[in-house]
């Protein structure tokens, strides 16, 4: 499954020469490559999957504190792709979110690529420094991390570097699409099947506990990193900007709201327009000067082949922390200490072409529903 996920990215690539993390993860974000990807999950685990994907091709930036040692930046990209596991069948079982920086290397058994962004990776994913959201979608929270997981940095799992193959070359015994966790040199590095693993954590999401070597964690028992999901997922507005990732502008997103009317509308593309009204694909007056290689801020659903929820995750997820009222007392008392220090860090809101808003690249919302499969 790992090979046909990285093929559709690696044949839409825009220069297929030199593909970039982009591409293949443009090819997760495709009807297709989501039906596969639920039709084997399903085959394999016995349950019923719905997989939603929500693409905003804009990313979010926190700022650690403090920064990475000797670096000066303003702020870093927080993951390429969250995946959310949620029980289509209890209300009162805990969402999972699992994060993944993606990077494209020679082959799975190669080192991550060297650069300043690699190393403020690693240093944000391992070090768990404190840090807080960049920009005006900000909610406020300060992230403590190290709460939620503490110990060595060998044992986390709630984040981790997904990597692409570069071209077809290698052997092909080789991994295509590898999690690859600690990102640092160290000799107990490991080395997955990406499907294998996500596969993992479906068969075992109902366990209690869950296997300590699934990759993800729970929102539930987990503060900080409930947090972050509600920031991720809750408030990851787009404000009106321009970058290398897209050229087509949008104003106003929700990531859990586009999750929504996907999971409507199964089967269809559904963009978020200029005014934050549903909008179908192929619509020219929403993104005037988008050209064909631009995928905006959209949304899609395989839908369940034959479940259906008796409520709607989405918008149960949304009253949950609707619920908490406009502020917990813990978010109070993070939003203080981020206006102690000031406001936002750094610069403020982005201006200077760089991605931003809220949320990450893409969110996958694999929905689960423990009824045999029909084979």
């Amino acid at each position: 499954m790992d090979a046909e996920l990285w093929d559709c990215g690696y044949k839409q690539a825009r220069s297929p020469s030199d593909p970039h993390e982009l591409d293949f993860l443009r090819g997760l974000h495709d009807q297709s490559s989501l039906i596969r990807l639920r039709d084997w999950l399903e085959k394999n685990s016995g349950s019923q999957v719905r997989i939603t994907s929500v693409w905003q091709d804009k990313y979010g930036n926190v700022v650690p504190d403090p920064l990475a040692p000797g670096q000066d930046y303003n702020y870093q990209e927080v993951a390429d792709l969250a995946i959310i596991v949620r029980n289509a069948q209890n209300k009162s079982a805990s969402t999972w979110m699992w994060l993944l920086q993606a990077k494209v290397v020679e082959n799975s058994s190669s080192e991550l690529p060297p650069g300043e962004s690699t190393e403020r990776e690693i240093y944000l994913y391992e070090s768990m420094p404190e840090f807080t959201w960049h920009g005006k979608n900000s909610l406020g929270f300060n992230f403590h991390l190290k709460k939620d997981f503490p110990g060595s940095a060998a044992s986390y799992r709630h984040w981790s570097f997904l990597c692409f193959r570069e071209n077809t070359n290698p052997c092909p015994s080789e991994k295509f699409v590898d999690v690859r966790w600690p990102g640092s040199l160290s000799n107990v590095l490991s080395v997955v099947s990406f499907c294998g693993e996500l596969l993992y954590l479906v068969v075992n999401l109902s366990r209690h506990p869950a296997p300590p070597d699934a990759y993800g964690a729970p929102l539930s028992g987990n503060p900080e990193w409930e947090k972050l999901a509600r920031q991720i997922l809750h408030k990851a507005n787009v404000q009106p900007q321009s970058g290398h990732a897209s050229k087509v502008k949008g104003e106003k997103a929700n990531v859990l709201a586009c999750a929504m009317l996907a999971e409507q509308n199964v089967g269809k593309v559904i963009w978020a327009d200029r005014r934050d009204h549903l909008c179908f694909a192929g619509c020219g007056v929403c993104f005037p000067g988008g050209c064909s290689d631009d995928i905006p801020y959209s949304s899609m659903s395989t839908g369940f082949k034959k479940y259906q929820p008796d409520f709607d995750l989405s918008s149960t997820m949304d009253e949950m922390w609707n619920s908490h009222g406009n502020r917990s007392r813990s978010s109070e008392e993070d939003e203080r200490r981020v206006n102690d220090r000031g406001g936002p860090p750094r610069n403020g809101d982005q201006h200077d072409g760089e991605d931003g808003g809220g949320g990450v690249k893409l969110t996958l919302f694999v929905d689960l529903a423990r009824v045999e499969a029909e084979r």
